[in-house]
């Protein structure tokens, strides 16, 4: 059905406010790239501008770091100390398996094995004191992960103190 005139101006309307929301978004988008850009060239990790009312406008500079590793290299360069010094196990248990075989068989510990799932992850501080204590040496390990920075710009109003 073709739109009334009332609706048809309605709809062209939020059609040009979602294309100004969106040219705002890049524009700041911009904005921001070169305020991260500048504080990078100046070695600045934030700018502040007071307002005079007793709140400052921080450009504060984020770092941020993330590490994937792969586990089947890293499980097999290091040794079972050195595992369970770095790795963190959490147990799933199928819970309506287990009832089953409860209700079924009293000698459960060979039966309840298949019901549960070992899964172990990487304590990244552990991780990070074993390989600065040489516990872990970091040749061993070199190209069992990828390490990912980047940095953003999170712009906000704090109370001035």
């Amino acid at each position: 059905m073709k739109a009334p005139k009332k609706i048809e101006v309605k709809m062209l309307e939020a059609e040009g406010k979602e294309a100004e929301q969106k040219a705002l978004v890049d524009e700041v988008k911009q904005i921001k790239e070169y305020l991260l850009n500048e504080a990078t060239e100046q070695c600045v990790q934030e700018f502040t501008v007071d307002d005079g009312k007793g709140k400052i406008l921080s450009a504060l500079v984020i770092e941020k770091k993330s590490i994937d590793f792969d586990f089947e290299k890293i499980m097999s360069k290091l040794d079972k100390r050195q595992i369970d010094t770095v790795f963190n196990k959490t147990y799933q248990f199928d819970i309506e398996q287990i009832k089953q075989l409860c209700q079924n068989d009293p000698s459960l510990h060979a039966k309840l094995k298949p019901a549960i799932t070992v899964v172990k992850t990487i304590n990244e501080e552990k991780f990070d004191t074993a390989v600065a204590n040489g516990l872990i040496a970091e040749d061993d390990i070199k190209d069992c992960y990828t390490i990912t920075k980047s940095k953003y710009l999170k712009l906000q109003r704090v109370k001035a103190k």
